[in-house]
This record gives C-alpha cells, structure tokens and sequence, in this order.
C-alpha cells in the first residue's frame, strides 16, 4: 500500500519539476536567487573580500544553494584567482 503512494508521490513530483513555469514562478525564483547572491555577497564583505555577480551564481549551484558554503568555497584560496574573488579595502 506504502509503496503505490510512493510511486504516484515521485510521479507527481516529476510532474511539477517538469511543468512549464509561470511568470510569477519565474519572478519568485529570481527573488529568492537575488536573496542568496546577496546572502553570499554579505557574507564575503565580512572577510573583506567581493567578486562577481556571476562567480557567486557558480558557487551556489556547486554548493546546493547554501549562501554560507558557497562564500567559504569562493574563498577557498585554490578558487579565489579563477572566480575572481577581490580584497574589499577596510573603511
């Protein structure tokens, strides 16, 4: 029994993934990435260090959207000349 609810649970799941997204899906999604490109960006301004919008895009994909693991990859010192990650200068 468990396992036909499994079966239609995945199915309808790949369903939503899988539908074409609305505008307002689309407007929400951006939202939230702007929200967590942000996160990242505050995140290495706490260690005095910036980098491109397109460079953080990166780490959160590579790091699972998390804001904080993606800022600790950037500044990962094997990472921080190939994503472009500055110094920022104290004030």
């Amino acid at each position: 029994h468990r396992d036909l609810h499994k079966e239609y649970r995945r199915q309808r799941q790949m369903c939503i993934r899988d539908r074409e997204q609305t505008p307002a899906d689309k407007r929400r999604a951006a939202k939230v990435r702007h929200e967590k490109v942000a996160a990242v960006l505050s995140l290495l301004v706490q260690y005095h260090a910036t980098a491109p919008e397109a460079s953080v895009e990166t780490a959160l994909e590579e790091n699972d959207d998390s804001p904080t693991a993606a800022a600790m990859w950037l500044l990962d010192p094997k990472r921080t000349e190939k994503f472009s990650v500055r110094p920022v200068e104290r004030a």
